[in-house]
Order: C-alpha cells, then structure tokens, then sequence
C-alpha cells in the first residue's frame, strides 16, 4: 500500500523476476485500478500471495474508495488465509513530507487498527550506494524514523529500504515470515503455560521447556528492538531442534503446545531461497 507512484507494483515485479506489467505505470496517471493478486507457488504446495492496490491520491478514486476496495477483498479472503504483513511504501527521494502523504498515512493507521506490528514501512527510490544523493536520502530516513513515523515504530511497526532488485524484495518478504512466525511462537508459548497442559509438560521434557522459555526471553528482546532476520531465525531453528528432541516422548501431548508449528514455515523459507536463485 501507499501513494500513487511509490512504487507498488514495481516491488512485486522485481520479487516475481518476470513480467508483471498490469500494474506498472510510467504516465502521470495512476495505473492500478483494482486490487490484484499475485500467487508465487513454491514446492509441497507452499504459496505466497502479494497483493497490488490502488494507490492513495489516485487520479480517478478518492482515498476513501482506495480503502474501500482493500478493506472489501481482506474480507474476501477464503478461511484459512492470513494477512502476514502489510508494506507501506513511500518515495525516500520526496524531500518534504506534504500534507497528502501525511494524511495517507493517517487514514493507513486507521485501517490497520492496532495490528501496527504487522506494517513494514517501507522506503523506495534509494538513489546508489556512494552518492552524494545517498547521503540526503539517509538523513532523510532518520526524519521519517523520528518524526513522522515515531508513533507507529513505537507500537512494533519496522521500517526497511527496498533497494529496487529481486534480492532486496525477497529480503523484505522473508523478514514477514521470520518475525511474523517468531511471535506466533511467543503468542502459543505464553498460552500453553496457562493450559492444563502447560502445567504438567514442565515435569515431562524438563530442561527442554527451561531452554525454550530462555530463547522466548530472547526471542522477545529481539523483537522489541526492530528484530534483526538472521538472529530471529537461528533463535527459531534453535527452538524448532528442541522440540524436536521432546517429540520422541511426549510427541501427542507437547504438540497441544504447538511443538510442530515451524516445519511449514521453515519449508516456505527454504523454498523461498531455492525460487531466488533461480
């Protein structure tokens, strides 16, 4: 999601590595009309779904039917879909937030509600690495970060720059997965805790659970402070190699806790890689 011209559909052209001209425009007006998804289908029936909108200041919708029609197909979406994250993106070589933008992004907070930790707020038109332009750019970010931005980073929305390569987009979608499948871990961790079986589970696998409540500690610290990718996911496979260990004994009753939750996902994302380097 954002403004007309941020360069919504050319992210998900740039992630699919193949022609996706439906949406990619380079008149003065904007081009994408209607909500689009984009299936990628990966092996072991694994599909990630980016969706393409309209963009806010649309030359032909106001921003209230821009919202409309985005609120109208998540309400579409069949059971069993789960929004993962949500980008906004905006041009780092604006040189001044206006009051379009800012009203945007206003209207953006109001439709995601408190779910502030799924956006990615998400900087495009980086100029080159070196350039004296780069430098304008970079002090330009840290504006965003501490002014206009400050209240969604402060409720767990992140930002990243998308550097315009397939690399750059795979780099933003993967950080979806891993942190969006580190606090669903934390989310059933707390939970089996105050379950009857969270209650007993400690006397059964022992030091596993103490391990796995100290990578929650950390987990959480991690998260709290942007959440790095690399380290989530090594925090991640950790977890998923001591559940393991504990499946052998007790594999009925510790999977109520949700022993068996990242195999899925560790799937998407290696599937995820092997697609990149095609």
């Amino acid at each position: 999601m954002g403004p007309t011209g941020a360069g919504k559909s050319n992210f998900i052209q740039k992630a699919i590595n193949r022609g996706y001209q439906e949406g990619v425009g380079h008149s003065l007006d904007s081009h994408t009309k209607e909500v689009c998804a984009i299936r990628v289908s990966f092996k072991d029936n694994i599909h990630i779904v980016l969706l393409d909108t309209p963009g806010f200041d649309d030359t032909n919708l106001s921003d209230t039917q821009v919202l409309g029609k985005i609120g109208n197909w998540l309400k579409s979406m069949r059971a069993g879909s789960k929004l993962a994250g949500i980008l906004y993106l905006h041009r780092i070589s604006d040189n001044r937030m206006g009051a379009t933008p800012l009203r945007n992004l206003t209207m953006f907070k109001e439709l995601c509600g408190g779910g502030l930790e799924k956006i990615i707020l998400t900087t495009t038109m980086w100029p080159e690495v070196g350039s004296d332009e780069r430098e304008i750019c970079v002090a330009r970010e840290g504006e965003l970060k501490g002014t206009y931005w400050r209240g969604m980073i402060e409720r767990e929305s992140t930002t990243r720059r998308f550097e315009n390569t397939q690399a750059s987009a795979w780099r933003i979608i993967d950080y979806i997965i891993i942190v969006g499948t580190a606090r669903r871990w934390i989310k059933n961790h707390e939970e089996s805790l105050q379950t009857e079986v969270g209650q007993w589970v400690p006397n059964i696998i022992g030091e596993p659970l103490e391990r796995q409540n100290i990578l929650f500690t950390r987990l959480k610290d991690e998260l709290s402070g942007g959440g790095e990718p690399g380290i989530i996911l090594a925090l991640l496979s950790e977890v998923d190699r001591i559940q393991r260990e504990g499946e052998n004994t007790t594999e009925r009753d510790v999977r109520k806790t949700g022993s068996s939750l990242w195999s899925r996902v560790f799937n998407t994302i290696r599937a995820v890689n092997a697609f990149r380097r095609r």
